[in-house]
């Protein structure tokens, strides 16, 4: 019996030896399993981080992109307002330079509109007014309207300023088409009766 004691004994002290060893290879395991779970929640933060970092750079990227382009659109109108404003100025002192020649007064009634008055077209009647409005548009082409009185060439007048962009003979071919209308009428109104 004390064979079986001692081995009985010896049975659990083996027991309490393997509960020992189970215990701590399990408090190992649990240990190993917090780290690598700490170390995983780490690096899943790290992670995070260097993407919030990354999305960041491309928000600053995109917001300079966006600012370049617009000051790139800005700086184009700028030039283009530039261009139209130049060709406004050119019109406004050629017109200027024709007030005293052709009897011609020049009134800005808009930013890009240009009344141009004239008188002695008809010698009879120098005191007569003949008037057209003309407007340099925003793609720096000319349009001509309120034109008092008509004249029937006003379309071609028109068209070849815009080629020519001389506006100096514009407004003499204005004047002209005036000066023969006034003519003809002249001519029609002295015409002798004709006796049936």
């Amino acid at each position: 019996m004390e064979h079986l004691e001692i081995a009985l004994n010896s049975r659990m002290q083996l027991g309490e030896a393997l509960a020992d060893r189970v215990n701590r290879n399990r408090t190992d395991l649990e240990q190993q399993l917090e780290e690598r779970d700490q170390d995983h929640a780490r690096q899943v933060t790290e992670a995070g981080t260097r993407l919030k970092e990354g999305l960041d750079r491309l928000r600053g990227s995109a917001e300079d992109l966006q600012t370049s382009l617009l000051e790139k659109e800005v700086q184009r109108l700028e030039a283009e307002a530039e261009a139209v404003n130049q060709k406004f100025k050119a019109v406004d002192d050629q017109c200027q330079l024709f007030e005293d020649l052709l009897k011609l007064k020049v009134i800005k009634i808009e930013e890009r509109d240009l009344q141009c008055v004239m008188s002695h077209i008809d010698e009879s009647h120098p005191e007569l007014l003949f008037v057209f409005t003309l407007r340099v548009e925003e793609d720096n082409r000319y349009t001509v309207f309120d034109t008092d009185p008509e004249i029937p060439q006003l379309e071609s007048l028109v068209t070849e300023l815009n080629s020519s962009n001389d506006l100096g003979r514009f407004v003499r071919l204005v004047r002209k088409a005036w000066e023969e209308q006034v003519t003809s009428q002249s001519s029609i109104r002295h015409a002798p009766a004709s006796h049936n």
